[in-house]
């Protein structure tokens, strides 16, 4: 399975969603990996944790692949990296992508992710989860 027609499944689901964009700092406020230094919060990175081919008799059925997908704001408090976090959930559980190659299987929250960092007295709010995403 080709990793980039996940990935760029994934971007378009979320960039793609004015819902989720409305709750975000620009229009281009989903990244994948890492958001570019000083990047308008708040947005969402999504990055690729595992991966796992999954073998029949006959050679390779399909792909299991984890995706981490959160949400990231400057607050003391994780309401609105949360809201976010919600929407994102809504799009991703059960939902769809179009993918350049392959057919989606499956697509589920495995895991919730949330913490918190401070950096140059700054409080930064992590909050999503963990999607299998599983891919024929």
């Amino acid at each position: 399975m080709n990793v980039n027609a996940v990935k760029t499944g994934l971007y378009d689901k979320l960039a793609g969603d004015a819902t989720l964009v409305g709750l975000l700092a620009s229009t281009t406020s989903v990244y994948d990996k890492v958001a570019p230094q000083g990047a308008a919060l708040p947005y969402v990175i999504f990055q690729k944790q595992a991966g796992s081919p999954r073998y029949t008799m006959g050679g390779r059925a399909y792909d299991d692949n984890v995706y981490l997908v959160k949400a990231v704001t400057e607050s003391p408090s994780a309401k609105v990296a949360g809201q976010i976090a919600e929407r994102v959930d809504a799009l991703l559980t059960n939902g769809s992508l179009t993918l350049t190659t392959g057919s989606l299987m499956v697509m589920r929250r495995e895991q919730d992710v949330e913490y918190e960092e401070t950096t140059d007295g700054r409080t930064y709010q992590h909050v999503g989860a963990m999607y299998l995403i599983g891919v024929q």
